[in-house]
């Protein structure tokens, strides 16, 4: 377990160094992106999903992956109504608290903790919480929102993003037992060996430059906060009391600590959240993770 969580630091400072020789980073961070996220993730969540044997969804593994989404979405914008937060940070904080990075970073960290065979849950459970915020999300962004046309926008983008595109697949030829020719399947499986290294490596990519301004320090602890710690606590607490201790109960758990996703980055621009508070709370929720790391490791030990 040490020798991996070494290697994971390893290349992402890799790719740190390697933006910081790279006089077009820029451009081979946006190619190696393109090829991660339009083809590397697409096919990895596909192969692990299709074959996959779908005993272990049961309604628990659902609900565990949507309720404490959307108690997230309900809070944030109950504070928000009351004037806790304001209008713009709400709903900036109800995308960054509940949109993790499953796939760049939850993949690889549930191969290490659960073992690569249980890559196949980690993507049903990325496929059913994308799904909860990109529509449920959504819709309580559209409740905080100045403008009326968003919903239909966004929508049109989640139809068109490969990666819930590859998840509904995944679960559509699991759920019917549809097989791939053997030489698709190795192909795909090919293309999917390199997900893990290039995630990390763009991660490393992404660190580099980026600094974190003072002034926005209080919304990132927030942020924090909501996705670090609470929403890893409250999903803890339900696996405790419903005493649901399967493994598929604890990749979801390890998935639900991850911190948030660099998709939300993209998503600031389409939704007029606060770019700049986002870019930052993602360079510093993600060190923070593995600082966190050893904690969550011990928490889910308690319970598993």
């Amino acid at each position: 377990m040490a020798n991996s969580i070494v290697s994971i630091i390893l290349i992402i400072f890799i790719g740190y160094v390697f933006a910081f020789l790279d006089r077009n980073r820029k451009n081979t961070e946006n190619a190696l992106n393109k090829y991660l996220y339009y083809l590397a993730l697409p096919l990895t969540i596909f192969v692990s999903t299709y074959s996959l044997d779908t005993k272990f969804i049961t309604l628990n593994f659902v609900l565990i992956n949507s309720i404490p989404l959307l108690l997230i979405f309900f809070v944030v914008y109950l504070l928000c109504c009351i004037k806790v937060l304001k209008l713009d940070f709400a709903r900036t904080l109800i995308i960054t608290s509940t949109l993790g990075n499953l796939v760049y970073l939850g993949f690889v960290m549930v191969s290490l903790t659960a073992g690569s065979s249980n890559l196949g849950t980690a993507a049903f459970v990325s496929a059913i919480q994308n799904i909860v915020v990109f529509t449920f999300g959504i819709f309580f962004l559209n409740l905080l929102s100045y403008e009326n046309n968003i919903k239909k926008t966004i929508i049109s983008k989640t139809l068109e993003n490969p990666l819930i595109i590859s998840s509904v697949l995944g679960i559509f030829f699991a759920c019917f037992h549809i097989q791939l020719p053997d030489f698709i399947s190795n192909i795909f499986k090919e293309f999917s060996k390199s997900t893990s290294v290039v995630a990390l490596f763009i991660i490393g990519m992404g660190l580099y430059g980026k600094k974190i301004n003072i002034i926005n320090i209080k919304k990132i602890l927030v942020i924090s906060f909501f996705k670090m710690i609470i929403l890893p606590f409250i999903v803890l607490c339900w696996i405790y009391i419903s005493k649901d201790l399967s493994v598929s109960s604890y990749v979801t758990f390890i998935q639900y600590t991850m911190p948030p996703a660099a998709a939300c980055y993209v998503l600031a621009y389409k939704l007029n959240l606060e770019a700049d508070v986002i870019a930052e709370c993602i360079v510093f929720d993600t060190l923070l993770y593995f600082a966190l790391f050893p904690a969550y490791l011990y928490l889910a030990a308690l319970i598993f």
